[in-house]
Formats: C-alpha cells, sequence, structure tokens
C-alpha cells in the first residue's frame, strides 16, 4: 500500500517546488548605485512569494449575512531579505533610492550626495519604480519552472542591522520592505518538462532558420509538434505564448531593422515579430497556433523578406 501511495504521489508532485531552489532578477531605479545582477544573486538570503486575497462583501438578507464575491486584492507590499557585505553597497543603495523618492521635503542637501542627486534626475525623466522576478528553480537548480513577476515595485522601508559583541561567526543581514502594484504568475515549464522545453527548443531552431532563410517545411514541422500536444500544456502554451517572440528570437539591431525596411518591406515580418503576429491572431487552441505561424511564415516567404 505504501508503494502505491508513493508512486501517486511521485507522478503528482514531481521532484516539487523546493525552498532553496529560487533565483532573483532586480533592476534598481539608478542601474549605477547597485551592485551587478550576479552579486545581487548572491547576496539574497530569503524571500516569499507575493500574497493575493479577495474581499468578500458581507450582504445582509433577512437577518443572515450571505458572503457575495467582491474584490481581489494584491499584499501590495512584499519583503526580502539580504547578507550584508563588509562596505554596506547594496543596503546604500536601497537608502539611496529611498531617499531620491522625496522630492519636495527632503532635509538633507541631496545637491551635495551624487547617488542620490543622479538618482532623482532618473526618476525626474523616467520611473522611480521598477519590475522584480521571481524564479523557481528546478530540483538541479539549472532550470527555471515557474516566475513571478512583480509591476511597479519600490523600497519603503529598511530594518536596522543589529550588532552585538557575542554574535561571532554570523554575517549581518537586513530586510528590504517593497511596495507593488500587482504581479503575475507564469508556468514556464510543465512538470514532466518536455512539451515547453521542447517547443522552446524548436521555436530557437526556427528563429534561427528564419534569419538563414531556411524556409522549408518549417511551418509543417512546427504546426504538427503543436497539434500533437496534449493535456494541460495546451493552456501554458496559450498563456505564454505571447512572450516567446522576446525569448527566443534574436533581437532587433538598428542594422537589422535597416537591412528589412529597405525596399518597403513591412516590419511586422521581421524576425522578433513573426510570432507575436501568429500568438496574437491564434485561437485558444494548438491548432489555431501552428497555423498562425505557418501563414505567417509564408506571407515572409513570398515577400521573400528572408
Amino acid at each position: 500500500m505504501s508503494s502505491i501511495v508513493q508512486n501517486m504521489m511521485q507522478r503528482s508532485l514531481g521532484d516539487g517546488a523546493r525552498a532553496t531552489k529560487f533565483e532573483m532578477f532586480f533592476q534598481f531605479s539608478n542601474p549605477d548605485s547597485g551592485p551587478n545582477n550576479e552579486d545581487f544573486i548572491a547576496q539574497v538570503k530569503a524571500t516569499s512569494t507575493p500574497s493575493k486575497s479577495h474581499q468578500i462583501i458581507d450582504f445582509k438578507y433577512k437577518g443572515r449575512s450571505i458572503p457575495i464575491k467582491g474584490q481581489t486584492k494584491f499584499g501590495q507590499t512584499w519583503e526580502c531579505t539580504f547578507y550584508l557585505t563588509e562596505d554596506h553597497k547594496l543596503k546604500q543603495a536601497f537608502e539611496t533610492w529611498i531617499e531620491a523618492l522625496d522630492q519636495k521635503h527632503n532635509y538633507m542637501d541631496v545637491t551635495t550626495v551624487a547617488d542620490v542627486s543622479e538618482t532623482q534626475r532618473i526618476h525626474s525623466a523616467g520611473s522611480y519604480t521598477t519590475d522584480i522576478k521571481l524564479y523557481q528553480l528546478n530540483f538541479d537548480g539549472d532550470d527555471t519552472t515557474a516566475m513571478y513577476n512583480m509591476y511597479n515595485v519600490y523600497p519603503i522601508e529598511i530594518s536596522p542591522v543589529q550588532y552585538s559583541y557575542d554574535a561571532v561567526g554570523q554575517v549581518q543581514e537586513f530586510t528590504v520592505t517593497f511596495a507593488y502594484s500587482y504581479y503575475t504568475l507564469s508556468a514556464l515549464r510543465g512538470r514532466e518538462g518536455n512539451f515547453i522545453d521542447t517547443l522552446v527548443g524548436k521555436f530557437q531552431d526556427a528563429s534561427k532558420a528564419i534569419v538563414d532563410g531556411a524556409l522549408t517545411n518549417l511551418a509543417e514541422g512546427i504546426n504538427g509538434f503543436v497539434s500533437d500536444a496534449i493535456g494541460d500544456s495546451l493552456g501554458k502554451l496559450n498563456n505564454w505564448a505571447g512572450g516567446l517572440s522576446s525569448d527566443v528570437t534574436p533581437p532587433k539591431t538598428d542594422a537589422l531593422m535597416r537591412d528589412l525596411t529597405k525596399g518597403g518591406v513591412p516590419t511586422k515580418y521581421s524576425p522578433n515579430s513573426i510570432f507575436s503576429e501568429a500568438a496574437k491572431s491564434s485561437s485558444n487552441s494548438a491548432n489555431g497556433f501552428g497555423t498562425a505561424v505557418e501563414q505567417a511564415l509564408k506571407d515572409a516567404n513570398e515577400l521573400n523578406t528572408f
């Protein structure tokens, strides 16, 4: 009996999401004020996923309380704990960010603080917020399986750092509380890890083939693969399809766009756009997406775009 339960749990959970298998991608509002991304990842100690709740309406009727659906709310605050380096550079970057948020009632002369002054200039020219991506990694830690993307993020509180003569052999830590507007959760890979991974590989091959001009039987191959997909992977594909073009195709460069548009070729047939157009025009099915890809490739081939 125990083996049956164990096998059932293995099929259902796979390796399961592990608390130590995560990474963060973070961009400061002033990129020059903080450490590089690799150092930042190494200094992250602990965090949690953002929260979401639904607030019901307590409707009174004939002496009874009836819960009626109300409004979905995001937690809108999120915390992350970091290790503190000897130079306190990461902590200083967050303090600079918070200080630069105060435009009018700042009792400091920020013109004498170069980082604060420059950060305020960047905020005035652009935005004081950024996005944070929290990735779940697989068991081996070499692939991402899910992503939380928090939008319009900025720090609102930095915890104090505690000192003590008896805290021998401990690395100091500090916690930053962030505000954010909302978040999205994306499943980047199925439990088996085959469908999405294989699909990304095929689109990478497709992108290379487009750039190299090798369009023979390409659309037919992609359409056949998508049509053979089964299970909940179809829903993951449809939800994720809109972002595939920016993830797996070559970036648009000025030289590439000049070459493509020379002679009046529409920019929608550029390598970065062809799958986006297909995703927009597809129906909520694998066949619809595959057909849209096939049509986009045929259109590009007829125009001798590539």
